[in-house]
């Protein structure tokens, strides 16, 4: 049997009884209507997505896991696809439309003050990512260098993408997604820009 890529795997796992975890994440939602995700308990989480807690803590390690499997179940479709099968505007686009599609869930959440919060957990999994694109995709060694860029994309992003969605930028989204790319390191753009395996459903606004 052939062994599955640690891409893979990641995926399939995110993709897991996406229905399901969906219900949760919609709970989650509109109980931070009313309160703080950090005053939200498993308990009325359940209750409201209608699933006992034994099936809540098979797919969740805490409530704060909902956040960040919502946001996987996001980036699977965006930016975890950049320098695999599209470009890193595409896949920023893809990303940053879905987020404005639920754009009240991400601010609720990361409202959290908590130490699982998604803000925090954010800058992990976008590096993580990139680390595997750039080994199983590219053939590239991760040294201190790489590592380097790595780090400055990811604090860009992760800055300027939150700002701009609570109205820091007064932008249009496709202007977001262009002058964050131009913060991009040049060497990690040149990189990644072109796609290993170009998706033919991909964006048409290039950079």
């Amino acid at each position: 049997m052939p062994k599955i890529s640690s891409t893979e795997s990641d995926r399939l796992k995110i993709m897991s009884n996406a229905e399901l975890k969906m219900s949760a994440a919609t709970a989650l939602d509109e109980l931070m209507e009313s309160k703080p995700i950090d005053d939200i308990s498993v308990n009325s989480i359940c209750d409201k997505a209608g699933m006992s807690r034994a099936t809540f803590y098979r797919y969740f390690s805490d409530k704060y896991a909902i956040c960040t499997w919502f946001l996987r179940y996001l980036q699977l479709q965006g930016v975890d696809r950049i320098g695999r099968s599209c470009s890193w505007y595409e896949g920023y686009f893809l990303t940053e439309a879905l987020i404005m599609e639920h754009i009240h869930f991400f601010k609720h959440a990361a409202a959290s003050n908590d130490s699982h919060s998604i803000d925090r957990a954010t800058p992990k999994i976008r590096r993580n990512t990139l680390f595997v694109t750039l080994e199983e995709y590219h053939h590239v060694t991760i040294d201190d260098h790489m590592r380097f860029l790595v780090n400055a994309a990811v604090l860009v992003e992760t800055h300027l993408f939150p700002s701009w969605h609570y109205g820091k930028y007064d932008c249009s989204l496709e202007e977001a997604c262009r002058w964050t790319v131009e913060c991009v390191p040049h060497e990690l753009f040149e990189l990644l820009n072109t796609p290993i395996k170009p998706n033919a459903n991909s964006v048409t606004r290039k950079l």
